[in-house]
């Protein structure tokens, strides 16, 4: 049995997410920020650590990730989908669009080169994206099930209304003397005081956490050290806190009363947090390496155009049929222990939407199928493992099952967070 925390984080002294791009003071003066929702990899350190530093290694061991988002004082706050447009017609009038895939063609597409496209725009439409946006989880919801009415976007909540940023100039020191020309600008990201902003993270350990920890520490964030408060609390709520606790049965009917004729399910899996499908810089440098940045490796049509079977005795069957995929960026990690950057990884963005089509295998009842789909997806993480682990050394040597909790450690750390919606032609 697994126990869940909250583990609530509000800098102290402002933030600095910076990319991988090179950065030396005096040869590239400005350093650059990554955007928001920021990968979780520097919250999961700081809490892991405090945890061992307080004597908690069991729970610290076996520590996952279950949501990471931000909230502020009216709650929680998800990021936007890259299919979410506002549009505007000639009179003026403002809506809200999802976009969603051109009618289906014969066959459906067997490789990421032949994707259907989304719908861009219709004559006298002007579309508006909603990056660098947020929702309330009422208004996630409602996008969820395909169907935003005739909401504004006064709806969407901006990042500048959640956090400021400024530049700092500086320069490079030697003991304490400053070095000659050696000035630098780095971007410093400050939560706005009055809306309590602050990032949470959910997370379960296998153990129970010591009284002595669930309290307030000063902890340090990724490899800029900046300061901010971590407080851990007990999660008392059974439903995950990021949505109504309504959401999963709203947005499973909303999917199982548009199926089509032959009981196939339009669904899309939707990122919350920023995912990493790429391999290491190690096996990119490897002839006829194939490591797909903008989707998992799993995601990939290829007998009869379905996807490879994540899990052992899985009873259902996806086929990708679009994506909306912003560019991947590089993340890069610092390795304390050898004081050496480690090797860089190709992150998709959060705010991904891949949309598939869902059918039961052979034997199987449609509505089972769509039901253990959304056992193994909703608000779970898209890194799973798909092959089985290393055979145990022992005198029969078997393989371990793949099962729903083989996650690769990005998954373990929050990274590719995702939920479930619906979609439909265009």
């Amino acid at each position: 049995m697994s126990c869940r925390y909250l583990a609530e984080f509000t800098p102290v002294s402002g933030l600095v997410f910076r990319d991988a791009r090179p950065f030396q003071a005096g040869e590239n003066n400005v350093s650059f920020n990554l955007d928001f929702p920021p990968p979780p990899e520097a919250f999961w350190s700081a809490l892991n650590r405090t945890l061992n530093r307080a004597g908690a290694r069991g729970p610290a061991r076996s520590l996952r990730v279950r949501g990471f988002y931000l909230v502020d004082k009216q709650g929680a706050l998800l990021p936007a989908m890259a299919d979410l447009v506002t549009v505007q017609d000639n009179s003026g009038r403002e809506c809200f669009r999802i976009l969603g895939p051109q009618k289906p063609a014969p066959d459906i597409a067997r490789g990421p080169g032949e994707l259907q496209l989304l719908w861009l725009s219709e004559g006298g439409v002007r579309s508006q994206p909603c990056e660098k946006t947020f929702l309330r989880p009422d208004s996630f919801l409602t996008y969820l099930q395909g169907d935003m009415g005739t909401q504004s976007r006064s709806i969407l909540v901006g990042l500048k209304a959640l956090f400021g940023e400024e530049s700092r100039t500086g320069t490079q020191l030697d003991g304490r003397n400053a070095q000659q020309g050696r000035l630098y600008t780095e971007r410093i990201v400050f939560p706005n005081r009055a809306k309590a902003a602050r990032f949470r993270l959910l997370f379960e350990t296998r153990e129970k956490l010591p009284p002595e920890v669930l309290t307030d520490h000063l902890v340090r964030l990724g490899g800029e050290g900046k300061m901010a408060q971590m407080t851990i609390s007990k999660d008392a709520d059974d439903q995950h806190p990021a949505l109504p606790n309504r959401a999963r049965d709203n947005v499973l009917r909303t999917i199982s009363e548009n199926r089509n004729e032959k009981n196939v399910f339009r669904v899309k899996l939707c990122l919350l947090t920023p995912a990493v499908y790429s391999a290491r810089k190690q096996l990119l440098w490897r002839p006829g390496t194939r490591t797909p940045a903008w989707r998992p490796f799993w995601m990939d049509n290829v007998r009869g155009g379905w996807c490879r079977p994540l899990f052992d005795r899985q009873r259902y069957k996806l086929r990708l049929v679009a994506a909306a995929a912003p560019k991947a960026f590089a993340l890069g990690a610092w390795d304390r222990a050898q004081q050496d950057p480690r090797p860089l990884h190709r992150c998709q963005p959060a705010g991904t939407v891949y949309y598939c089509e869902l059918a039961a295998v052979d034997g199987v009842e449609p509505a089972e199928a769509l039901n253990d789909f959304f056992n193994d997806f909703w608000l779970g993480t898209l890194l799973v493992k798909t092959k089985p682990a290393a055979p145990q050394r022992s005198r029969k040597s078997e393989a371990v099952a793949r099962t729903r909790d083989s996650v690769t450690s990005h998954g373990l750390r929050g990274f590719g967070w995702t939920t479930i919606g619906a979609w439909n032609y265009a």
